[in-house]
């Protein structure tokens, strides 16, 4: 029996990019019991932050959102900076400013182009769609994104049916807006001056005498024999390469797989001075199976499409560094070229 497992891990932006949380896990009021969210504020990389989790269930094809509103605007739906995602997504979209459903017709909703939102986890099975996503609150993209700061926003909430692309109008149920309660992020001190204090003398004091006493006699005593014995052979091995050691910095996070034959985790971390992410995989089945996990940019369609995967089977002694692959054409899988650089460390 032949087990064929796939896993994609989904990464946004750089590996270094990680929110830090600083303040309490909020609960937001949706007035729907199809969605459920809440959010926290924190920092990442010194700059302040968002984070959201949300979980929305539905039937069919779903979508839902919540968005950003400047306070004292009036209409549920008017000048709303959204993050959407839908039930047959992989990932949640940073989407453009819309207003409303004008004539009872979603807008089109384009995606953001420059992508302001980190997508920290999704999932979509079975009816429930649930996912963490964070942004800064000044992306610097001001054209797409409103900066959040305290008292002048307020959080809009939203879900439907159909996907992102035709979604229907949520009606009267399916909505909900309410203040934030902001939090300031505790800033690090920066000394703003340097002690300035020079000595102001130097000592002066000589020594008044110099010592004069001079030995009186020398050692004379001569070895009487030296060694003879030379070394009859010199260690010619040489080391073929410096080891590389992976430095940990974040914490061990479990990855769903949806399989019960293979659990992973990974982590973040260094290595020789520059960002890493380690994996650790455990893979069972009978007779020859194989697994493989990748990595796809966020935002693109397709379950196979565009992955860049590490496999490994129980026929082999180390992981396998893959080219790019697009899938299984015609329901027959593609010859996964080693790729030549091999840019993983089993």
């Amino acid at each position: 029996m032949i087990v064929k497992i796939a896993l994609i891990l989904l990464l946004s932006g750089s590996v270094a990019a990680q929110f830090t949380a600083c303040g309490p896990v909020t609960a937001i009021t949706t007035n729907n019991a199809a969605l459920t969210a809440s959010y926290e504020f924190g920092t990442e990389t010194g700059r302040d932050a968002i984070r959201f989790s949300i979980t929305n269930t539905g039937t069919g094809t779903f979508w839902g959102a919540l968005g950003f509103r400047a306070t004292g605007v009036d209409g549920n739906m008017a000048n709303i900076h959204p993050i959407g995602w839908d039930s047959t997504g992989s990932a949640v979209q940073d989407m453009q400013l819309i207003n409303g459903f004008p004539g009872g017709t979603p807008p089109p909703l384009e995606a953001d182009p420059t992508r302001d939102v980190t997508t920290e986890s999704f999932m979509s099975s079975g009816g429930t769609v649930t996912a963490t996503f964070w942004r800064l609150l000044d992306t610097g993209d001001a054209a797409n994104d409103m900066v959040l700061a305290a008292g002048n926003f307020i959080i809009v909430t939203a879900t439907g049916a159909n996907d992102l692309a035709t979604m229907q109008n949520h009606g009267p149920t399916g909505r909900a807006k309410e203040p934030i309660t902001f939090v300031a992020c505790p800033t690090t001190a920066v000394p703003t001056a340097v002690p300035t204090a020079v000595p102001t003398a130097v000592p002066t004091a000589v020594p008044t005498a110099v010592p004069t006493a001079v030995p009186t006699a020398v050692p004379t005593a001569v070895p009487t024999a030296v060694p003879t014995a030379v070394p009859t052979a010199v260690p010619t091995a040489v080391p073929t390469a410096s080891p590389t050691a992976f430095v940990p910095c974040g914490p061990v996070t479990a990855i769903t797989t949806n399989n019960a034959a293979l659990t992973a985790s990974y982590e973040f971390g260094t290595n020789g001075g520059q960002d890493a992410i380690r994996f650790s995989i455990t893979n069972t089945g009978t007779g020859t199976f194989w697994g493989a996990l990748g990595f796809r940019a966020t935002g693109v369609d397709g379950n196979m499409a565009n992955i860049h995967p590490i496999g490994w089977d129980s026929t082999g002694s180390a992981v396998q560094d893959m080219q790019l692959i697009n899938g299984f054409p015609g329901g027959t899988p593609p010859p996964l070229e080693a790729d030549p650089t091999r840019d993983v460390t089993t």
